[in-house]
């Protein structure tokens, strides 16, 4: 016999939605696990691959790592536009000590040296060296459990428990794990696991065993510090192969709080629903055009915020992924081409399109080289930097022009040479300084990892990549082509600082925290302000009124035209180096007394008015129920904006 204190797990809190709906909690569970004090090393490949065979039908709760195929082996390719393989393989060189050239035979024959696995077949060796060298990973010891399966059913546990002896070593613990009671905002709940080896000394100094679960993406692992619970323990007395005789002690664990979103759960839905279908309609009626413009759609990414405190209500990235199924799915995950484990949302940089002309007339209004009376006559060609002379769309679409243009007008007929002359007279100082006072160009602090800081084109960036910065690429800038990348969580808190006259807040994921047993009594958190622009009233009425006409006779007018709710918006098209142009559509509603603000970004959607219906789907959602018809066909495509 043996006496032993024995780590009891202690309940994460749950993740819950802005009105209390569940989206991620615990339920008990039966795991199986391995115990390196009691696991016989001269026997560890042989139960592991008796074990592997009984849970072969369960989730296991770990991915194999290794970047080799099954036998006979090869190095794994990334995917395009992936270095994830390609950074296991250095990780795995460099701790098996191994050259850079090293082919996929010399690393497999190490790894049969490491982890003593000559007798085994080549297909028996392959998945022994995944499962070893995860275990080497997350540090496997004497000390350390490793977790091999979760939420199995009683015919394994029974099936383990018949074989106790044999299967020394191997523990079946009823644990609280993870429940996902939804299958929306995957990039933002994020997932829980191991620590691993990497990790470990920043957990330690923070109290963790390292059995510990924890966060390792999304708010599970941003707000990791509010979600775990403080670990109880028991003293028992157990036999060599690990039954327990007898609980001496015990102190119960306590269990961690639970993080309430701002995402309201109808809005996320109506944002991940109608982003797939706008997708799949926009790439089906492209598909079926002579120029196959729009054919290539496949990916985008929608955010609402709440314009009054910065609180995100939505925030969808598509494709998405299933979090109860993400271990299964993993190997498939990875090699999809479309990457569906990349939150575009805030980890994607976009070309704004036209939907920068706000900021533009924002800072030609606000530094006076225009008013709000001010006349640009569009004269279709712009000739100030001959023989550089672009072009207004609707002269190069129609062969015509928009004649004599107030900033009203420019804003609802998105009028290029308007917005050519009012970047020219700015220049490009003032329109960076501009376009950082909204937050475009630099991180905003949401509580996920990943995000991108995007680009505000300017000479600065130019010179950073040993390139020059000529005039007439400010007139580009100013209407939001050029070097201009933004993520689209950073275009709709811009487009909520203007709704809200000015006032740029740090957006948020998080409503607030409550105990663990009542959702009810919340500590909410307060809304943090980032910076105030001074931006003069009657400028931004004409700004906002440009906007508000975009949506009522502009050319989102055939989605809002006749909307019950008054929405302000402005659509955009970005030339993209290959295939269709980006759309990208913004707007907030209502536009007298704004609530909401939304940026929905499709990549080769070919026009913003082609993706408007997603961002109606949303306010639909957000205002309680349907608002006119919310299955009207997607807008035919057009050269529209």
């Amino acid at each position: 016999r043996v006496y032993r204190t024995v780590t009891v797990a202690a309940p994460r809190g749950g993740i819950y939605d802005r009105y209390g709906r569940a989206l991620v909690v615990n339920r008990m569970a039966f795991s199986v696990q391995l115990d390196g004090y009691l696991l016989p090393e001269e026997r560890t490949n042989e139960i592991l691959l008796a074990l592997l065979d009984i849970l072969q039908d369960e989730q296991l709760a770990f991915v194999d790592s290794l970047p080799l195929s099954e036998a006979p082996v090869s190095i794994l390719e990334d995917a395009p536009d992936s270095t994830t393989q390609a950074t296991r393989l250095a990780r795995l060189l460099e701790k098996k000590e191994l050259p850079e050239n090293a082919t996929a035979q010399q690393i497999m024959d190490r790894l049969i040296e490491d982890y003593s696995l000559e007798a085994y077949s080549a297909q028996e060796q392959r998945l022994l060296a995944g499962v070893r060298y995860e275990m080497e990973l997350s540090d496997f010891s004497s000390l350390t459990r490793f977790t091999m399966a979760e939420s199995v059913d009683v015919a394994t546990v029974t099936a383990i428990k018949e074989r106790q002896e044999f299967f020394q070593g191997v523990e079946v613990e009823v644990v609280p794990v993870r429940e996902y009671t939804t299958t929306l905002a995957s990039h933002i709940l994020g997932r829980t696991g191991p620590i691993y080896k990497a990790d470990a000394e920043q957990y330690l100094e923070q109290g963790y065993q390292l059995s510990d679960t924890v966060g390792l993406d999304g708010i599970e692992k941003s707000m990791e510090s509010v979600l775990r619970g403080v670990a109880g323990e028991k003293r028992v007395e157990q036999t060599l192969y690990g039954k327990t005789v007898e609980v001496i002690s015990s102190k119960e664990p306590q269990a961690g709080r639970n993080v309430i979103l701002s995402i309201d759960s109808a809005v996320q839905q109506a944002a991940e629903t109608a982003l797939e279908s706008t997708i799949t309609s926009i790439a089906a009626a492209g598909a079926s055009r002579a120029d196959r413009r729009g054919a290539d759609a496949n990916v985008g990414a929608a955010v609402a915020i709440e314009v009054n405190t910065g609180k995100i209500l939505a925030m969808a990235s598509y494709p998405t992924y299933d979090l109860s199924t993400f271990l299964s799915d993993y190997s498939k995950l990875l090699a999809d081409p479309d990457k569906p484990l990349f939150n575009r949302a805030v980890s994607g940089t976009y070309a704004p399109g036209s939907t920068y002309k706000m900021v533009s007339a924002i800072a030609g209004l606000e530094e006076g080289v225009v008013d709000i009376d001010t006349v640009i006559v569009d004269k279709g060609i712009y000739t100030y930097y001959a023989p550089y002379t672009p072009r207004c769309w609707v002269y190069t679409d129609y062969g015509t022009t928009h004649g004599p243009q107030t900033v009203v007008e420019a804003l609802q007929n998105s009028c290029n040479y308007y917005f050519y002359e009012v970047g020219r007279l700015l220049g490009i100082d003032d329109l960076v300084s501009w376009s950082r006072a909204f937050g475009l160009g630099q991180k905003t602090g949401v509580e996920l990892a990943g995000e991108a800081s995007g680009v505000v084109a300017g000479p600065e960036e130019r010179e950073a990549n040993a390139a020059r910065w000529y005039d007439g690429d400010t007139i580009q800038a100013a209407i939001g082509q050029s070097d201009h990348l933004f993520t689209p969580i950073q275009l709709c808190n811009y487009i909520a600082t203007l709704a809200n006259g000015g006032t740029r807040y740090q957006p948020t994921l998080i409503e607030g925290v409550s105990s663990y047993h009542d959702t009810s009594k919340i500590e909410r958190t307060e809304p943090v302000v980032v910076e105030q622009l001074d931006i003069d009233p009657d400028n931004l009425a004409a700004v906002l009124a440009g906007m508000r006409a975009v949506s009522e006779v502009g050319t989102a007018s055939g989605v809002f035209g006749n909307y019950p709710i008054a929405v302000a918006g402005k659509t955009g098209t970005a030339s993209v180096s290959s295939g269709t142009a980006n759309g990208v559509f913004v707007c907030f509603a209502p536009y007298e007394e704004p609530e909401i603000a939304i940026t929905v970004v499709v990549e080769h959607a070919g026009s913003g008015n082609g993706i408007a219906p997603v961002a109606k789907a949303m306010l639909d959602a957000y205002f309680g129920g349907k608002q006119g018809e919310t299955d009207a066909p997607i807008p035919e495509m057009s050269l529209l904006e």
